[in-house]
């Protein structure tokens, strides 16, 4: 009988800290060499790195093969100064700009470990997306508990409740899609509701947001209204 050779396999191995935040929007900690053959498989377009630190040559040679528009935003914001960190409104502004601009999907977003910085800035895309703010913190610290430090969490997450999301300009038109559908939901609601004279007190019935957290999902707080709700509560 011929001995009949199978092909080598690739193993694609993601990179730490690796999840998927919206359809084609990823983030990470910083990729290694062992996470490029999986990062080819995500067609990605913009790689947004919210690090200081330079990217490793290795890194840069996988960019530039791949045809892949890299976004260095705390190199481009660095400034001269003792006291100056990444960790400042201009970086996570221009930030949630690049993530509600379509023509840059599909996206990786990272930073060295994959928490502080990137775990901020998907909470102010959450808070643009009106998640409640103790699910926005859930998914923070789902990835805090994979990091071996938290102790910058607190300060982190009180920024994104206090950051203005007037600070940011974008086109919805040039929103990615499921940005723009949520967006036409909450539209349709307000609608909804003001042909009965009402106003929702609390979030929306479209705004009760799952995702797994210790194998069970996370429920955002019912909803409440200042009149007798007209909305049919029988599907919860």
């Amino acid at each position: 009988m011929a001995l009949v050779l199978k092909p080598e396999q690739t193993t694609l191995t993601p990179p730490a800290r690796f999840g998927c935040v919206e359809c084609n929007l990823w983030r990470s900690k910083t990729p290694t060499v062992a996470n490029f053959p999986f990062l080819k498989t995500l067609r990605l377009k913009t790689i947004v790195c919210l690090a200081s630190e330079l990217p490793t040559r290795a890194l840069r040679t996988f960019i530039d093969q791949n045809d892949i528009s890299f976004l260095h935003l705390a190199c481009k914001l660095w400034k001269p100064e003792p006291t100056w960190t990444p960790f400042c409104e201009e970086l996570f502004k221009e930030g949630l700009e690049i993530l509600l601009d379509n023509a840059n999907y599909p996206i990786l977003v990272f930073c060295s470990t994959g928490v502080l910085l990137t775990g901020t800035l998907v909470g102010l895309l959450r808070k643009s997306q009106s998640w409640c703010l103790n699910a926005i913190l859930e998914e923070y610290r789902t990835y805090t508990k994979q990091a071996t430090s938290d102790s910058t969490s607190t300060g982190s997450t009180q920024f994104i409740e206090d950051f203005d999301m007037d600070l940011i300009s974008f086109s919805l038109p040039r929103a990615p899609e499921w940005y723009q559908h949520a967006s036409n939901l909450e539209l349709a609601d307000e609608q909804y509701f003001a042909e009965f004279g009402l106003e929702p007190r609390g979030k929306a019935q479209y705004q009760r947001y799952y995702f797994p957290v210790a194998d069970y999902p996370l429920l955002s707080n019912k909803s409440t209204y200042t009149k007798e709700s007209v909305l049919d509560e029988d599907d919860d």
